[in-house]
């Protein structure tokens, strides 16, 4: 028998015990608990597998499920509740990272550029990893042309997953967001709050999990007696059909996005009440960065000449 206080039981060390000084990794992650430098790390040491997108938690899912990781059954209660926190936190930074994966750099730079005649501009948006909060400053042409102002000009803090801050400086205006997430009936119940100062505008969103492959989602403006439903279908884990409704205008939108190859996307949604259809296309590379060109057709008159609009992200290392 191992003596007292030194020697823990390990389910991942030969011979099934390891010391208390042991540097085993997993053994520290079951029986200690010591953090880890994020959620990712986390599920990469205990199941061997990178969840960098949603794609990658909805595959892992599923594989859990097939019962494709025998360690699962082998794990504790305690252990499972972290990895169920720890996915359920990645889940969180995914749905609002603008690039919609994780990345080890420190900072990233986006920029947009509309090409519309009437309305030509352009934007950039700066972003800074700090600990556990994101810096971004985001500026548009009408902050440099004609000399440096603050017109266009914004600042932001967010948590990804917990909260953000945006204060836009010309108009004085902040905006709060605060995210979390609830248990009902064993679904995750992802709940949004936010709160604007300018126009004392107040959202509240809701989506239910159902599973991988369905949700549905709430979406609510207090005071304005208007609500948006929206259910989501994931088939195969390449095509997405998004059907939604407004209650106020009594009308339908469609969405449908389609995972092309490896690294694009195409998307096309549709507002019957204007008869706006708009198309996407993005990619987004290690090499080259992340690229999305939309194309905006209005079809009330008949197909016009689309208002085009590019966006290009790059992250880099400080």
């Amino acid at each position: 028998m191992p003596a007292a206080g030194y020697l823990s039981r390990c389910l991942f060390c030969e011979g099934g015990f390891c010391g208390a000084g042991s540097t085993c990794l997993l053994h520290r992650i079951q029986v200690w608990g010591l953090p880890l430098k994020t959620e990712h790390d986390f599920i990469e040491t205990l199941f061997g597998v990178s969840l960098k997108t949603l794609e990658d938690i909805d595959a892992f899912a599923k594989a859990v499920e097939a019962g494709n990781y025998t360690v699962w059954d082998t794990l504790d209660d305690d252990v499972v509740q972290r990895v169920q926190d720890a996915i359920d936190g990645l889940w969180k930074a995914l749905k609002v990272s603008p690039s919609g994966r994780l990345v080890d750099e420190a900072a990233s730079f986006k920029a947009k550029y509309d090409a519309d005649k009437a309305t030509a501009a352009s934007a950039v948006t700066l972003a800074f990893n700090a600990g556990d909060v994101k810096l971004r400053a985001s500026l548009t042409d009408a902050t440099v042309v004609n000399g440096p102002s603050l017109n266009g000009l914004a600042i932001a803090v967010d948590k990804p997953g917990a909260f953000s801050v945006d204060y836009n400086v010309p108009k004085k205006d902040f905006r709060f967001t605060f995210m979390n997430t609830i248990k009902i009936s064993d679904k995750p119940l992802n709940l949004l709050y936010s709160h604007s100062t300018g126009d004392q505008r107040t959202m509240l969103d809701g989506t239910l999990v159902i599973d991988s492959a369905n949700k549905v989602s709430a979406n609510h403006v207090l005071g304005s007696g208007n609500c948006k439903l929206k259910y989501t279908y994931v088939h195969g884990g390449l095509t997405t059909f998004e059907p939604s409704y407004d209650l106020a205008k009594d009308a339908w939108d469609f969405a449908v996005t389609r995972k092309v190859y490896a690294d694009h996307v195409l998307r096309a949604a549709y507002q019957t009440s204007n008869q706006n259809l708009s198309v996407d296309w993005s990619t987004k590379s290690k090499l080259i960065g992340t690229y999305k060109v939309s194309a905006l057709f209005n079809l009330e008159d008949g197909l016009k000449v689309p208002r085009v609009t590019a966006e290009s992200m790059w992250d880099f290392e400080m």
